[in-house]
Parts: C-alpha cells; sequence; structure tokens
C-alpha cells in the first residue's frame, strides 16, 4: 500500500514544520507549539505513507486454543517548505500483535497478549531546554513492548454466566517511553514512561 498526499497546511516561519504531523495535542512548549500553527500556513506541504499487513488467525474448534498474531510494517514521512523528507511524528515502523488462549473446559480459560512497535521518532533538546530543529524527529525512542495475561473463571446460573477473572498488564513491568519533555527545575530532559505492571480483577455477567 502506497500513498502520497499533497497541499498538506505547512509554516512559512518553521519551514521544516507541516501541520497534519503535529496531531492534535497540546504540548505546548515541550513540542515548539507545533500543534498551534501560530504562524502563516500555506497548502505546500506533502506526505508519503506506504505499508504492508499479514495477519494469521487460529480459530477455537477441537483444538480448543485459539490465536491471532498480526505484523505491520511502515514508513510516514513529510515535507515542508524546505525541501527535507522527515519521519512523521507517529511512524512506528514495525508493529506486532500476538493474542492467544486456551479454553481447559467450560470454567476455566486462560489467555495473553503481547504487544511490540518499534519507538516513536523525537526532536532532542538543546542544553537550556529548546528544541534542536535542526535534528527534527531524527532520533527514535526505545521499542515498546509487553505481555499481559488473563485468567478467566465462569459460574454458571441458570440461563446466566457469572464471570470472575484476574488480568496482569505489563507482567514482566516493562517502562515503555511515551514522551519527552524539558524539566525547567532541574534543567535536563525528562522522558515519560507508562504504567508498569498493572493487576486487576473484576466481574461480568453474561445473559
Amino acid at each position: 500500500n502506497n500513498k502520497k498526499y499533497q497541499d498538506y497546511p505547512a509554516s512559512t516561519t518553521r519551514r521544516y514544520l507541516v501541520l497534519a504531523n503535529t496531531g492534535v495535542g497540546f504540548g505546548g512548549s515541550d513540542d515548539n507549539f507545533s500543534s498551534f500553527g501560530l504562524e502563516r500556513l500555506v497548502s505546500a506541504g506533502r506526505g508519503d505513507v506506504r505499508g504492508i499487513e499479514l495477519s494469521v488467525q487460529k480459530k477455537s474448534s477441537r483444538i480448543p486454543h485459539y490465536g491471532l498474531f498480526s505484523l505491520t510494517y511502515s514508513e510516514s514521512y513529510f515535507t515542508g517548505l524546505d525541501g527535507i523528507k522527515r519521519p512523521g511524528s507517529y511512524d512506528q515502523k514495525w508493529i506486532l500483535n500476538l493474542t492467544a488462549g486456551y479454553i481447559f473446559n467450560n470454567e476455566w480459560e486462560a489467555s495473553l497478549k503481547f504487544r511490540f512497535a518499534t519507538g516513536n521518532p523525537y526532536t532532542p533538546f538543546n542544553p537550556g531546554g529548546t528544541q534542536s530543529i535542526e535534528y527534527y524527529n531524527s532520533r527514535r525512542f526505545a521499542s515498546q513492548h509487553s505481555l499481559d495475561i488473563r485468567l478467566d473463571k465462569r459460574w454458571y446460573i441458570g440461563s446466566v454466566s457469572l464471570i470472575t477473572y484476574l488480568d496482569i498488564q505489563n507482567v514482566y513491568n516493562r517502562e515503555n517511553i511515551s514522551g519527552i519533555r524539558w524539566d525547567y527545575q532541574e534543567r535536563k530532559v525528562e522522558f515519560e514512561t507508562s504504567f508498569g505492571i498493572l493487576p486487576s480483577i473484576g466481574i461480568s455477567l453474561e445473559f
């Protein structure tokens, strides 16, 4: 799959900036106010996206296990008025998802989910806290991955099924980096990370 886009809003002041590449967040100074477009814009930005996906599914049958595997490779680039093609802010080259489960009997079921993704591009900071625009989206966060496991127990009450479950997300407590910001008090770069291990229990009803 290969798509090309044109006439994206591009900044005439920050000639590297294509507004469609900034998302809809309000990062403020952490992203050099790039998502606001507080300057003159012209419809001259370009985008280039290509990718391929593989998906394989195993449904539960006489063999009581199931699974779903998907693997995606994609590239996204944006070109501003300076003519330099740069990676998209949400460009993750590889994305892998694996879901699998085993049904022991009518009461017990176990499942897992594994996720892996290449880290997103980001712009580093200068020592004073401003972004290094000459290195816009030139760095990349470490790859993200996590494993979730879940155990379900069913209770049958007439035509109603009561399901209790234990779910543990991010079993091996991976601290995936989700963002970067400048700490003005410490005068240094701070990486934002996602939640670590997260256990939960729950109850649901099926009629």
